[in-house]
């Protein structure tokens, strides 16, 4: 649509992404790999609210719950379903993106923020008594 801007700014160090979102604001992350793991992206991405879309492959469907933080695309999308995800994204109601946006922020810090899983980590190798 008329004043959307993509930006394409190649590699970038890790503070540098972390700081171009915060001053880009980002109303989504896009993520439509062929393979992935248990993407970090996503992560990052969430911990400072951006919702996320992404391709139902590998570990994403343990990151997005569609509809609560983000929305998942078939593993192989075609242009049609990307647009009109982006579609669906876009045209929410402002209390509706809002409520992504923090779905997206309350799961990265119930089950990605790493200062609480480190100790969750502990605790449990404690408890079961490998440490």
């Amino acid at each position: 649509p008329s004043g959307t801007e993509i930006i394409l700014t190649g590699h970038l160090p890790h503070g540098q992404v972390i700081e171009k979102w915060r001053s880009i604001r980002p109303w989504a992350l896009v993520n439509v790999s062929a393979t992935e793991g248990l993407p970090v992206s996503m992560m990052e991405a969430m911990s400072l609210g951006i919702p996320v879309i992404g391709t139902r492959v590998g570990g994403v469907a343990e990151i997005v719950s569609p509809g609560m933080n983000g929305f998942l695309l078939s593993a192989n999308p075609d242009p049609d379903e990307i647009v009109s995800t982006l579609n669906t994204v876009a045209e929410l109601p402002d209390s509706a993106f809002d409520a992504l946006a923090d779905g997206a922020w309350q799961t990265w810090n119930d089950r990605f923020r790493a200062d609480k899983n480190y100790g969750r980590f502990v605790d449990h190798m404690l408890e079961s008594g490998r440490a």
